[in-house]
């Protein structure tokens, strides 16, 4: 009785548009720009007269007629913005003229005020003194729109910039697509509103508000249908109620769509409208439907907050803009290819998914303008952390036996579905205004210090960071040290006068397992990996969980206690509570290992002090000097 056939993304996708019709179209008022801001325009805004519809001039200055040659001229009259000049220039004059003004009949340049003088004997006349040739700094008749042109096309949403275009074009009312009315409902008994508190196995009630907000936040009138229990009859009831009184176009409900013997949502839709999709070859959102009924659009997303977001925007924002008369093309997710950085992306081995994200683009001459993609974390349907800072969904195709994983460096594409980031402190055009509230970072990454090896070419050094932590394994934490090992030894290398070029081959994230953390280190520092440098970040100091000085210390063939002392002493400038950490340093074959504490600040103070040391140390390594035999 359902459409049991499990169907791709992209088909859904199609199956939404060709069911969704643009809602009726209607004048909206350019003196109301709060109801007119973000509506989608149904007919082309045709210019009505040129603009200017004045010569106008474009600077502070004088009008002039040109040709004109250097010299001392009478000064006829002062014209400023909104006045008309009183007479024609005559030969040998210039009028005075602010920026906008009309210019008179007989000018036909002007001539900017830094580049004259008043007579100091008459205060009438002034020195210009530039030749001045026919048409400068004045803005002809027509020049920025002409009559008859095109100046808004159907299909454009309005914003500040196009609001601006109506005024100038003096169009008071524009006919605009309909925004649509959005019905939010939430379904299960064990929901309760975000303000109360949970006893026994009750929840609070997540999705709803977060639907609700994301279609305010795009300016659709959005009427909240509440939580509706578990009961058919209440669920049928409301479902007519938001389609037939209060006249709903989209009705958007999360929950009770799986397979259990409460979830009405998929046989309530097939009793009263039409079925179009219940099961999706996707991860997550497998059970999402999308069905009609008469006018109306009804998707059932899942219940799990994750879930329903990611469907919200793969298949609920395309039909919204749909509605509001867009072409299929512009109804869909702005895509990227992207490089994939950070940690590797596992392969889900039954359905493709849709990552969460947070795209940045590296500024920095290495990078060239990448746009790199790092994941939130755990990517657990029921965990809301992921979704958050998110910008992007990684569209991660289905496993297989020859490929299970997406490396650090694959590309893959990814559906934008916010703003970029902004640019990187380092890396900004406005570095300086960047930096003010974070000097100890342009330190870091900018100070010489002294005693850097200069070696006379950059020296190629593989590198390999681990992050060591319970909470950020387990997903309730967002790794930050190991990006910010990854940013500062990236910066160090664009450093011209630094003598290494670091390219980081591997990166992992491991929880605070004495087995974990040797696998992982032994692995690297095998000949095969080609690791000269691994660097770990977390777990230095006396906790319980804190293992990795026991874990790494007994494989090492050489230990470097001076540059551990170094470390604890570049600490010590920052806060004595330094000595509480217990670095670990030496060479196991060919790679030199180094922990590092697992606080972001710390992270920084210690990469200041190996700057220095890094240098000699790798030369060391890469010339077989430290190796056990």
């Amino acid at each position: 009785y359902i459409v049991k056939k499990m169907i791709s993304v992209e088909e859904a996708i199609v199956r939404v548009l060709r069911e969704t019709k643009p809602l009726p179209s209607l004048d909206r008022s350019l003196r109301n720009v709060d109801e007119l801001l973000g509506c989608i325009l149904a007919r082309d805004v045709i210019a009505t007269e040129d603009f200017p519809s004045f010569p106008a001039s474009i600077m502070d200055g004088y009008a002039v007629s040109a040709p004109l040659l250097p010299g001392l001229y009478h000064i006829q009259e002062s014209i400023h913005a909104g006045m008309t000049p009183q007479s024609s220039l005559l030969p040998n004059n210039v009028s005075y003229i602010t920026t906008g003004s009309m210019v008179p009949s007989g000018a036909n340049a002007v001539v900017k005020v830094e580049e004259t003088s008043i007579d100091s004997a008459n205060a009438n006349s002034v020195h210009i003194k530039v030749a001045v040739q026919p048409g400068t700094h004045i803005r002809e008749i027509g020049s920025d729109m002409k009559k008859g042109e095109v100046v808004l096309r159907s299909g454009e949403r309005i914003g500040p910039a196009e609001v601006g275009l109506l005024a100038t074009v003096g169009l008071a009312n524009v006919h605009c697509y309909s925004k649509p009315t959005i019905g939010v409902l939430s379904t299960g008994s064990e929901l309760i509103e975000p303000w109360e508190t949970p006893t026994g196995s009750q929840i609070r009630d997540t999705n709803r508000s977060t639907l609700i907000t994301a279609f305010k936040q795009d300016g659709f009138h959005v009427i909240d249908l509440g939580i509706v229990c578990d009961s058919k009859e209440l669920l049928k009831a409301k479902l007519l109620e938001a389609a037939s009184d209060f006249k709903c176009d989209v009705i958007v409900s999360s929950g009770g769509v799986s397979m259990g013997a409460a979830d009405f949502i998929k046989p309530l839709l097939n009793e009263i409208g039409t079925v179009h999709f219940s099961r999706l070859n996707m991860k997550p959102g497998k059970p999402t439907t999308f069905a009609t009924y008469h006018h109306t659009l009804f998707f059932g997303l899942p219940g799990n907050p994750v879930s329903c977001l990611v469907t919200k925007s793969l298949f609920v924002d395309p039909a919204l803009k749909r509605l509001q008369g867009l072409s299929s093309d512009v109804c869909l997710h702005s895509q990227l290819l992207v490089t994939v950085e950070g940690v590797p992306l596992p392969l889900d081995a039954e359905r493709p998914e849709y990552h969460r994200a947070i795209l940045r683009v590296d500024m920095s001459k290495k990078g060239n303008g990448v746009v790199y993609a790092h994941s939130t974390g755990m990517q657990r349907s029921s965990r809301l952390l992921s979704m958050k800072a998110a910008n992007a969904l990684l569209v991660l195709p289905q496993g297989t036996p020859a490929r299970s994983v997406i490396q650090v460096g694959d590309q893959v594409v990814a559906l934008l579905t916010g703003p970029l980031g902004h640019a990187d402190k380092a890396q900004s055009i406005h570095r300086s205004a960047a930096l003010l509230d974070f000097p100890d970072q342009d330190q870091a990454i900018q100070r010489v210090v002294p005693g850097d090896v200069k070696l006379p070419v950059k020296l190629a050094v593989n590198v390999a960071l681990l992050t060591i932590s319970d909470r950020a394994f387990s997903g309730v934490y967002e790794d930050k040290s190991g990006p910010e090992m990854a940013k500062l030894l990236t910066e160090m290398s664009d450093i011209p006068s630094w003598p290494l070029q670091l390219h980081i081959k591997y990166t992992e994230l491991v929880p605070d397992e004495p087995e974990a953390i040797q696998e992982a280190v032994m692995r690297w520092s095998e000949s095969k990996a080609e690791v000269d440098l691994i660097l770990t970040s977390g777990g230095t100091g006396f906790g319980r969980r804190d293992h990795p000085p026991e874990a790494i210390k007994p494989l090492l063939h050489r230990e470097a206690p001076g540059v551990a002392q170094a470390l604890l002493n570049e600490g010590l400038k920052h806060t004595p509570l330094a000595v509480l950490s217990r670095p670990v340093v030496g060479t196991r074959n060919h790679s030199f290992i180094c922990t590092l504490p697992g606080s972001v600040k710390a992270v920084r103070e210690n990469i200041v002090c190996l700057k220095a040391l890094l240098p000699r140390i790798m030369e060391l390594i890469k010339n077989d000097d430290c190796s056990a035999t």
